[in-house]
């Protein structure tokens, strides 16, 4: 009689998930992560921390299957996460999903000024040719350096 590791029952398909959450900062490893996307087909609607995110970045393989996967991603950035690190990623973000139609951020920054984030996002919009709506939430802007970046 053969019997299966529990891991392996719990992951064999899972062809109707669409929508994975991970808005906190997980330690899941990037070989359990490969695993789920990998058994999830259909996956196609990402909302996570970017701290969460982050350490995948360079690892080609969930790169690959997030790319050819996702089309909507919201994108948590918590109180405790370096804005700075958040805007150098938005090119490497715009490489990993090319294919994105719904992009969005929610910040929990109070006291950072999130318009240089905002400026990054604005320049690297045109890599998205596919996207057809694009938010930021609970954010405040200043509308001077926000117009100002602009007509930079």
């Amino acid at each position: 009689m053969y019997i299966e590791s529990f891991q392996e029952t719990q992951l064999r398909k899972l062809p109707c998930l669409t929508f994975s959450v991970a808005l906190e900062k997980s330690s899941i490893n990037a070989d359990d992560f490969k695993k789920l996307l990998e058994v999830s087909p259909n996956l196609y609607h990402l909302s996570v921390n970017y701290e969460f995110l982050k350490p995948f970045f360079d690892n080609e393989s969930i790169c690959y299957l997030l790319e050819h996967r996702i089309t909507h991603l919201l994108i948590g950035i918590s109180s405790t996460t370096s804005l700075e690190s958040v805007i150098d990623s938005i090119s490497r973000l715009s490489t990993i999903f090319p294919f994105l139609k719904h992009l969005y951020f929610h910040t929990e920054l109070d006291t950072q000024s999130i318009e240089p984030l905002i400026l990054t996002i604005l320049n690297h919009l045109y890599k998205w040719n596919n996207l057809v709506s694009f938010g930021l939430a609970n954010i405040t802007i200043n509308g001077e350096i926000l117009t100002k970046g602009i007509r930079e």
